[in-house]
């Protein structure tokens, strides 16, 4: 199955280019500045010898983050859960294997992963895999699931953890994630 790219070709490269966060072939350095932005977590490289080529570009807003990485080598991620924060992760190049609470999704450009804060996560991040990510703090968004519900959560909020960017109900949030991208990668 062919995939493409639902934000622009040739654009990722321009992606809150604005915003570099780090660049490193170390990967300790690599998890160490990567658990700052999500959360603490073990990495090990799986191929492509001991090095990386990893690259962060980062903007926080409000409660949310908007960003955009790559790791250049597969790596296996195991974070336990991620706690404090939701996850939505849209693959630009390469593919990522995510086992989210008992479900394995194969994440690439047309498959994104919804990761929830409360179930355990591993990932295998593919050599060539390049991603964009919306982090999104867990107290911002059970204030807003509250006041939409109108009263208080009887438990924690889960995702189902594949969204397909080809279905023609996920074409509005490709296009809030094309402006998002385009409007926040700017200076301003």
């Amino acid at each position: 199955m062919e995939t493409r790219n639902h934000f622009g070709t040739g654009t990722s490269r321009s992606m809150l280019e604005n915003f570099p966060l780090f660049r490193t072939s170390d990967p300790d350095e690599a998890r160490d500045r990567v658990a700052r932005v999500f959360c603490d977590h073990r990495l090990r490289v799986v191929s492509g010898g001991a090095r990386v080529g990893a690259e962060m570009y980062f903007r926080p807003i409000r409660g949310i983050g908007i960003g955009r990485m790559r790791y250049g080598a597969s790596v296996a991620i195991d974070p336990g859960s991620l706690d404090n924060f939701a996850l939505i992760q849209m693959p630009i190049h390469g593919s990522e294997v995510v086992e989210h609470g008992g479900t394995t999704v194969d994440s690439n450009a047309d498959v994104a992963s919804v990761l929830s804060p409360t179930l355990a996560l591993n990932l295998r991040h593919g050599e060539d895999t390049e991603k964009l990510f919306i982090k999104i703090d867990r107290g911002v968004l059970e204030r807003h699931c509250r006041q939409h519900l109108g009263g208080e959560l009887k438990r924690p909020i889960e995702f189902c953890p594949a969204m397909s960017l080809l279905a023609p109900r996920s074409l509005p949030w490709v296009r809030l994630m094309k402006w998002l991208y385009e409007e926040v990668g700017q200076n301003s």
